[in-house]
């Protein structure tokens, strides 16, 4: 009896943590998402900490590391006892990636936890017929979401928001009592879906949107009170994707943009980066404000010391609203060759090229390598060089031959050799014989 009584124990302490710790469920049709399709995802658990956006992390494959840390657009709500995520992976490659929640208290069984909550998921190389945003949605009253068709042809694409409990508050599409329609999308073309509520209890809905067996669920949570829908605010930064090969012990200007695309102005946009960019990136503005339908431009300062790459993302927050872009920095030294070609310091052979003689000889594109001017294209001889050196020996040999004529042909003849008999002859009456 007392063995029975340890094993049921040692099953209800194992169990227990299991369905007391939190996780991570994928509200997609399938965990393999088409490029660019809107994953949307559930949280559980029992949370000490709300869970806000800047808890939210995406990384490359399953290797939680800052250095395949990636960016997407995401935002994050309670609804009732759980927390739901919306991210849009338009941009991503194909490959594994991962979400995870990071910094925040939970039980865990009977302990507290920090530890992150890690949900992997993967981007097929298949392309989903459109993408939604937002991914799920808060509603007191009548509300919209955009759809892009993302297909190089037009589909037509179905809202179905039909319910099967009564009593709860029905939603209508395109402001009509329809509880089904549909829509036609060129290729690219982006569109507004508009809903309308009905009477009703408040719930937790699911329209379904589709396109041919290309099927999203948009989580919808509908309230009692009325009000405008937090769907009316959204922005983002352009561009989302940013690389730089930039010269260290310099600084470069660029510009970015941030859109304000809702029907609401936003106050108080705040701006920041990742840490891992702090020592390289200045911003202009770190705090901005935006008109319904417009933009700000914002401008970023780039400089390094030493030749480094790093990677990180600038984040944009105005109230539960966040958006990023994704900032790669390769710094390195340089040197400027006579035609502005910009390289790396590095040897002519590293370079792939050929040294050669910048008085003698002429290239079609060269460089000012390590060890000397390099040839990275075609070598050939400077124009009228070798005429010019025949000219030069000849001028030479003229004036050396000149110089050897004028010393034999002037000074030997002046210094003929001296005849002492001449001058010992007598040519006056001094010496006469007595």
């Amino acid at each position: 009896m007392k063995k029975v009584v340890i094993v049921f124990l040692s099953f209800i302490f194992l169990f227990f943590p299991l369905v007391s710790s939190a996780e991570i469920t994928i509200l997609n049709l399938n965990e393999n998402l088409s490029q660019s399709e809107t994953l949307v995802a559930k949280v559980s658990g029992n949370f000490l900490d709300v869970i806000a956006d800047e808890n939210i992390f995406f990384y490359r494959g399953q290797i939680l590391d800052r250095n395949f840390q990636v960016s997407m657009e995401h935002n994050v709500q309670k609804i009732g006892d759980d927390y739901y995520i919306y991210a849009l992976t338009s941009g991503k490659t194909p490959e594994n990636y991962s979400i995870t929640i990071e910094n925040v208290r939970y039980m865990k069984g009977a302990d507290i936890s920090t530890d992150k909550i890690i949900k992997n998921f993967s981007i097929t190389n298949e392309i989903a017929a459109f993408s939604v945003k937002p991914g799920f949605v808060l509603a007191s009253g009548d509300f919209f979401v955009e759809v892009q068709n993302l297909k190089e042809n037009e589909i037509t694409l179905e809202a179905d928001t039909i319910i099967n409990n009564s009593g709860v508050r029905k939603i209508f599409v395109s402001g009509s009592s329809l509880t089904q329609d549909s829509i036609t999308l060129k290729s690219g073309e982006i569109k507004k879906i508009n809903f309308k509520l009905g009477e009703g209890s408040p719930s937790l809905q699911n329209i379904e949107l589709s396109s041919g067996t290309f099927v999203y669920h948009l989580p919808v949570y509908i309230s009692t009170s009325s009000g405008v829908s937090v769907v009316e605010e959204s922005f983002r930064i352009e561009p989302s994707v940013l690389t730089f090969n930039l010269e260290a012990n310099s600084t470069t200007k660029k510009t970015i943009r941030i859109y304000n695309t809702g029907d609401k102005e936003l106050k108080d946009v705040i701006l920041s980066l990742s840490t891992s960019l702090g020592p390289y990136v200045t911003l202009s503005k770190t705090k901005v404000d935006l008109d319904a339908k417009s933009n700000v431009q914002v401008e970023l300062s780039l400089s390094s010391k030493i030749e480094t790459e790093v990677t990180g993302t600038l984040n944009a927050k105005s109230g539960n609203l966040t958006t990023s872009s994704e900032i790669s920095l390769n710094f390195y030294k340089t040197t400027i060759s006579s035609n502005g070609t910009v390289s790396a310091v590095k040897t002519c052979a590293e370079l792939n090229g050929t040294l050669y003689n910048t008085e003698t000889q002429k290239c079609t594109n060269n460089i000012d390598a390590k060890d000397g001017w390099c040839c990275l294209g075609t070598i050939t001889v400077i124009e009228g060089n070798s005429t010019n050196q025949i000219i030069a020996a000849v001028i030479i040999g003229v004036i050396i031959i000149g110089l050897v004529w004028f010393y034999f042909a002037k000074y030997r003849k002046a210094k003929k050799p001296v005849d002492l008999l001449k001058i010992a002859k007598p040519k006056t009456g001094f010496f006469k014989k007595k």
